[in-house]
């Protein structure tokens, strides 16, 4: 399978019904600019991306020698974000999203962000936009989902509520910062073969490099590197064993064999002393990696934090330093 693929027929029903909420939430601009892309191939489904992910934006511009500068914007998507339909030949095509389902509100919500990136809004005003946004679905919730059962509706509001929530916590995160957004996002790159859904980076046969705008952006400091690396390998162990660790001395065990021999010298190399639990993955202070599940601030998954320079546990709120699920 292509690790970067057009949407399936399903999946562009899914986005196309998502962007009509957004229209129908007034935002004709990004409506009409995700409208454009979907029918130019330019959001794609992509497979290789980080698993904390749930889409990500970016802005390309072509620099080839000789010739004039061209700009493509490029939408990626986690396939997760469309369930498999298990009553499909083998349970392995998507259903298509619809009002009914709280998953195309993450849907809506993932676009409406990543549009606004594609629009030069940064990361303070995407969420600030997606606040707005639940804010505006929930003063007239019955006309955006009609027809819903009372369980429905509480499915689709908590949903909402669990986006928002998001949105506000990683706002309040990434203002503490200057509004730099979550780390680095610029990078340069030659250019690559155009079939690769719009990645490809050839004006005819000539050779270009290119500036990328990434958004969400790359962690830069070490301690956000080690809560990247730590929260990867229990997505992967999630992936793997079906559930979540219980905690993180299971990245250890030999059934799941996540943590490479090399890797595992590391941690051990770092361990404050030799009668520590392999549980306890030190920060970059020298104290316990806080892992909770179920989580406060991810009910419904796990929160990863380290409590900080300060060493005050605020329940992954700031001052401590939370790993992000859900990015976008």
């Amino acid at each position: 399978m292509p690790r970067v693929r057009e949407p399936k027929p399903e999946e562009r029903e899914s986005i196309a019904n998502a962007n009509q909420l957004i229209r129908d939430a007034g935002y004709e601009e990004k409506a009409d600019l995700l409208d454009n892309m979907l029918q130019d191939n330019t959001i794609a489904i992509d497979h290789d991306i980080k698993r904390n992910f749930m889409g990500k934006a970016e802005k390309v511009l072509l620099s080839p020698f000789g010739g004039l500068n061209e700009q493509i914007s490029l939408i990626s998507l986690n396939p997760r974000l469309f369930p498999l339909d298990p009553n499909s030949p083998f349970g392995v095509f998507p259903r298509p999203l619809t009002r009914r389902d709280p998953d195309l509100l993450t849907l809506a919500m993932v676009l409406h962000h990543e549009a606004d990136h594609i629009l030069c809004d940064d990361e303070l005003a995407a969420y600030g936009g997606e606040i707005t946004f639940a804010r505006k679905l929930n003063a007239d919730f019955a006309s955006f989902f009609p027809g819903l059962s009372p369980e429905g509706r509480l499915s689709v509001e908590a949903e909402k509520r669990q986006m928002k929530s998001e949105a506000e916590i990683y706002r309040r995160l990434i203002a503490r910062r200057g509004g730099r957004g979550y780390g680095e996002g610029y990078r340069e790159e030659p250019a690559m073969d155009r079939k690769d859904i719009g990645k490809a980076l050839r004006v005819g046969e000539i050779p270009v490099r290119t500036q990328t705008r990434v958004f969400p952006g790359q962690p830069t400091s070490a301690i956000e590197v080690l809560l990247d690396e730590v929260g990867e390998k229990i997505l992967l162990f999630e992936e793997k064993e079906g559930r979540l660790p219980r905690d993180l001395s299971e990245l250890w065990t030999e059934a799941a064999s996540l943590l490479t021999p090399h890797e595992q010298g590391l941690v051990k190399g770092r361990l404050p002393n030799q009668g520590a639990s392999p549980s306890q993955i030190p920060d970059c202070w020298g104290r316990p990696l806080v892992y909770v599940v179920p989580g406060r601030i991810y009910p419904s998954r796990f929160d990863l934090y380290s409590v900080g320079e300060c060493g005050e546990d605020m329940g992954g709120e700031p001052p401590n330093i939370l790993y992000l699920l859900n990015r976008r």
